[in-house]
């Protein structure tokens, strides 16, 4: 079984095509889904919502990111 490492992002050029995120505004979650495209010098990227398959811009200025990373099994 994989583990899943949650890590805060701070800067949307470290967001990357594929990565999973929730978007969180005043401790409420907005958004989860997977990361399509970025614009890093914007602090913009976009997602397909895991809930509606619908495509979100999202800002960077607006919503706490958190990316979710699968990790190898502790033994």
């Amino acid at each position: 079984m994989e583990n899943v490492k949650e890590s805060l992002v701070l800067r949307c050029g470290d967001l990357k095509r594929g990565d999973v995120i929730e978007g969180w505004v005043s401790g409420n979650r907005r958004h989860r889904g997977t990361v399509t495209e970025t614009m890093p010098r914007l602090g913009l990227f976009w997602i397909v919502e895991e809930q509606l398959g619908e495509r979100r811009l999202l800002d960077m200025n607006e919503v706490a990111i958190v990316r979710f990373t699968a990790t190898a099994p502790s033994r």
